[in-house]
């Protein structure tokens, strides 16, 4: 039929892959001679290329939703790497007036250093714009940054997590 040299390929692989079990279970010295040779996976691998003829199902009426939906997830894409990247500068800009105000105070106990470098800002901006805004004994940081240095910085965290 059609499908004959599929068919051989299949058998090739499965007699490639018994002969290859029958070397390493009862001839480990031509096993270690045989380490430099390619292994019978790579034809298994080449096997699992054929599993894209499923791919043709997606053209029934069955799964024409599923194609619908992938194909606004693939669409969104491009929207979603914007999106990313505009909420990327957002955090490196709150970063920067946080690591300028914040990291360059010394009173600070232990929330300074949250904030002493730009990366280790963001990281720490990063956390709080997804609600692990603390220290790790699980103080709340901008607690602190309120009480030491007014209210202004907490409307700026807040700014910053409800735009």
């Amino acid at each position: 039929g059609s499908g004959i040299m599929s068919n051989w390929f299949d058998l090739l692989v499965v007699m490639s892959d018994l002969v290859q079990l029958f070397i390493d279970l009862f001839l480990p010295t031509v096993k270690e001679d045989m380490k430099d040779s390619p292994s019978s996976s790579l034809l298994r691998m080449m096997r699992l290329l054929r599993l894209g003829r499923i791919l043709r199902l997606l053209k029934m009426n069955a799964f024409k939703d599923f194609v619908t939906m992938t194909s606004g997830i693939v669409g969104a894409l491009p929207t979603l790497g914007w999106a990313g990247l505009l909420f990327i500068l957002f955090i490196y800009v709150f970063a920067l007036i946080f690591r300028e105000t914040i990291g360059r105070q010394p009173y600070f106990d232990g929330v300074s250093d949250y904030f002493d470098t730009v990366p280790r800002a963001m990281f720490t901006i990063f956390r709080c714009s997804f609600g692990d805004c603390s220290t790790h004994g699980g103080l709340p940081l901008f607690e602190h940054v309120a009480t030491e240095m007014g209210e202004l910085y907490m409307y700026l965290y807040s700014a910053f997590i409800f735009f």
